[in-house]
C-alpha cells in the first residue's frame, strides 16, 4: 500500500523542527504496517497523485495563505484518488463559520460577532453591546494565529480598530472577547482518532504573548485527559458534517475567567499532532488510515 502524506512547500517557514519531528510515530508505524508513503508538497504540480492509494492531509501548513488555490488542490486530487479527511469535511473546516454550527451542536464556543467582508465596524460600540472590555479578532480562514490582534486597553483598542479597518477590505473576519487565561492556562489540545481521544497536550505561550505555537516560542507538554474536555471534544468530533466522520481531528479548549472550557478551534485539515509525547497515537492513526482504505476497495 503507497500512501502520500500531503504536505506543504519544504522551503515554507511553515514547517517547523517541532512540526515535522512530530510526525515521525505516524511514519515508523506505517513502515512497520507494511506500508510505502511520500509526503509530497500539494503546492507541487508535478505530482501523479493517482499513483497513491489514498492521500492524508498531514502538514499542508500554507493552505491558508492560498485558500482557492487549496481548494482548487483538493477538488482534482479527489477526483482521482481518495482523500482523508474528506473533502467535504475539509472545506467545511476551512472556514471558521464551522463554530457556528458548533454551537448549534450543544459545544460551547466564546461569545463571537462575526464581521463580513467590506463591512465597516464601530468598535466601540460592539464592545458596549457585547459587555466586553478587552477584545480578540482573528480571520475566518487563517492559521498559525496569522492576522490577529489583542486588545486589551484603549491604545490597543484604537490600534485594533484601524487593523480590522483593514481586515475588512480584504477578507472575512470575526471577534470575540480576549480570554486572558490563555496567557497562564495556555490552550489544551486533545488529539481524536476514529472518535476516541488518544491524548492531550497543554501549549504555553511565552510570558506576555497570547500565540501557542512553536513557531512564537510556545511550549507544549503532556496534560491529563479530563473527563469534561473528552466529552466536549467527542460531540464535537461527532457534530461535523460529511459522507464520514472524520479519520482524525484535533479539539482545543480555552477558558473562560471561571475556568470553562470553551472550544476554540476544531481543526481536521492538517492539524500538529503532537505524536512526539504520545507515539501510539501514531499507531492509532496508521491503523485507522489503512483499515479505511482496505474497507474502501
Amino acid at each position: 500500500m503507497h500512501i502520500a502524506l500531503a504536505d506543504c512547500d519544504p522551503n515554507s517557514l511553515a514547517r517547523t523542527a517541532t512540526g515535522v519531528a512530530s510526525e515521525a510515530p505516524l511514519h515508523e508505524a506505517l513502515r512497520s504496517r507494511g506500508a510505502t508513503f511520500a509526503c509530497p508538497a500539494w503546492e507541487d504540480p508535478g505530482v501523479d497523485w493517482a499513483s497513491f492509494d489514498a492521500v492524508l492531509i498531514r502538514m499542508t501548513w500554507t493552505y491558508h495563505h492560498q485558500p482557492e488555490a487549496f481548494r482548487a488542490w483538493l477538488d482534482r486530487v479527489a477526483e482521482q484518488v481518495r482523500v482523508l479527511n474528506a473533502p467535504e469535511i475539509v472545506r467545511w473546516n476551512m472556514r471558521k463559520h464551522y463554530l457556528r454550527d458548533l454551537e448549534g451542536a450543544g459545544v460551547p464556543i466564546a461569545p463571537t460577532e462575526w464581521l463580513e467582508r467590506g463591512s465597516r465596524l464601530d468598535l466601540p460600540e460592539v464592545l458596549a453591546q457585547r459587555g466586553w472590555t478587552q477584545a480578540f479578532a482573528k480571520p475566518v480562514v487563517g492559521a498559525t494565529a496569522s492576522d490577529t490582534v489583542r486588545m486589551r486597553n484603549p491604545a490597543e483598542l484604537e490600534e485594533g480598530a484601524a487593523f480590522l479597518a483593514r481586515q475588512l477590505a480584504r477578507q472575512d473576519m470575526f471577534l470575540q472577547p480576549y480570554l486572558s487565561r490563555v496567557e497562564t492556562d495556555g490552550e489544551v489540545s486533545l488529539m481524536v482518532v476514529e472518535g476516541e481521544v488518544t491524548h492531550a497536550v497543554r501549549k504555553r505561550p511565552v510570558p506576555g504573548d497570547y500565540r501557542v505555537q512553536d513557531d512564537f516560542g510556545a511550549t507544549d507538554e503532556p496534560t491529563e485527559v479530563t473527563a469534561e474536555l473528552a466529552e466536549l471534544a467527542q460531540r464535537a468530533m461527532a457534530a461535523v458534517p460529511g459522507p464520514e466522520t472524520p479519520v482524525y481531528g484535533r479539539v482545543d479548549f480555552l477558558f473562560l475567567e471561571d475556568g470553562a472550557p470553551v472550544l476554540n478551534e476544531l481543526e481536521l485539515i492538517e492539524p500538529m499532532f503532537f505524536m512526539h509525547h504520545d507515539p501510539r497515537c501514531g499507531e492509532r492513526l496508521a491503523d485507522a488510515l489503512l483499515e479505511r482504505i482496505a474497507r474502501s476497495r
